[in-house]
């Protein structure tokens, strides 16, 4: 069985499903007739044009209880310059005990991992609650369309998730949450060859801006491990030679925790922004209009999807495995603010991930698969 999860595993990283590059529809094609093939119902998940988004099965309980759902995606991480692979980044090769490629640890070694747990858990059902299995695509983007699609297409949202996610020295059990704004500069246009009319350019007013951002510090965060961070991320500004820009955008993410969360980070932001004008003191107030945001989030240690999992993997491994709240934000924070228990982990170990020679050490595969079904038997009693 464990030739058939790395053998399918393989198949997989063969198929380029690189996140807004290789559409899913491959993979997921490849995917369903596993499923087929095994009589295994499953549901397929895609956008209001069709197009494939993910799928997933469903095995239900012998009696009502916990929503537990597994899930891995199966749309990667772009492959850069492939000349700076040591083998080629879709050929799926085994090799000093290690399966190499882009996807190989995220997360197509864990996607084929979960579908022989569905195949087992078909056999032997859970006693109690409902089990999901889900393969989503539009992970890697940001855009989260795959699990979205999932969690409209469910009855009710699970109650915990555990993303497949490679590695095991650690469950991540929270991340901090992010804010992206964009502020608006604004000058005056004038003829960059003038004389008499300079304008107000706006790269200057923010580049000001920016160097002013780089030196204010955030508040400290009491109520969670990690401090907030704020990023200048991007600087657009100018349209040709001739003119001096009378606007400029510049782009900010902004990490979120417990103590700063959105509403706090917007008031701070402003009165940043107040303060950057007053000192300006030109007639072109600076405008900020905030995006997408996800708010922070940290499971408590004693939460039983997390003492489920952590207590299978230490059996499993032999080690004491700690929790972590992580700086980057990941698919926890949008299902946290759901209020659905999310962790992370439990994989196999890696190298690579998300760089050249990508690769996923294929001794933890017997481990990985016995801790997940015993965290998720545990889970779900």
């Amino acid at each position: 069985m464990i030739g058939d999860v790395i053998a399918l595993a393989a198949e997989l990283v063969r198929i380029p499903s690189q996140g807004g590059i290789d559409p899913p529809d491959a993979i997921l094609a490849r995917i369903g007739k596993w499923l087929r093939d095994r009589d295994l119902p499953f549901t397929a998940l895609s956008d209001d044009d069709g197009n494939p988004l993910g799928v997933f099965a469903t095995i239900e309980g012998e009696s009502a209880g916990h929503s537990l759902c597994l899930d891995a995606c199966i749309d990667t991480a772009p492959v850069g310059d492939p000349t700076q692979w040591t083998h080629p980044p879709f050929a799926g090769l085994q090799k000093n005990g290690a399966l190499w490629g882009r996807g190989a640890a995220d997360s197509k070694l864990g996607a084929a991992i979960l579908l022989s747990l569905l195949d087992r858990f078909s056999l032997e059902p859970p006693r109690r609650g409902t089990l999901h299995v889900l393969l989503d695509a539009d992970e890697h983007t940001g855009g989260f369309r795959g699990i979205k699609a999932f969690l409209e297409a469910v009855e009710r949202p699970p109650d915990a998730m555990v993303l497949g996610y490679p590695g095991h020295d650690t469950l991540i059990v929270g991340a901090r949450g992010f804010l992206r704004c964009e502020i608006h500069v604004s000058g005056q246009a004038a003829h960059s060859g003038s004389l008499n009319c300079r304008g107000v350019n706006a790269i200057y007013k923010a580049a000001r801006l920016v160097e002013h951002i780089q030196n204010v510090e955030l508040p400290a965060s009491v109520a969670f491990p990690l401090p907030p961070s704020l990023t200048v991320t991007r600087l657009q500004a100018g349209e040709g030679f001739s003119q001096v820009p009378d606007k400029a955008v510049i782009g900010v993410d902004i990490r979120l925790t417990a103590d700063f969360d959105r509403a706090a980070a917007e008031q701070w932001l402003h009165n940043l922004l107040a303060g950057f004008d007053a000192d300006t003191g030109d007639r072109f107030p600076t405008q900020v209009s905030c995006l997408e945001s996800w708010p922070a989030y940290q499971l408590d240690e004693g939460h039983a999807v997390v003492h489920s999992f952590r207590s299978a993997g230490e059996r499993e491994f032999g080690t004491r495995i700690g929790t972590e709240v992580c700086g980057p934000s990941n698919i926890g924070n949008l299902l946290a603010a759901q209020g659905i228990a999310t962790i992370c982990g439990l994989g196999v170990a890696y190298s690579n991930l998300h760089a050249a020679d990508e690769n996923a050490q294929l001794a933890d595969v017997p481990a990985v698969m016995r801790a997940w079904e015993a965290g998720a038997r545990a889970y779900l009693v």
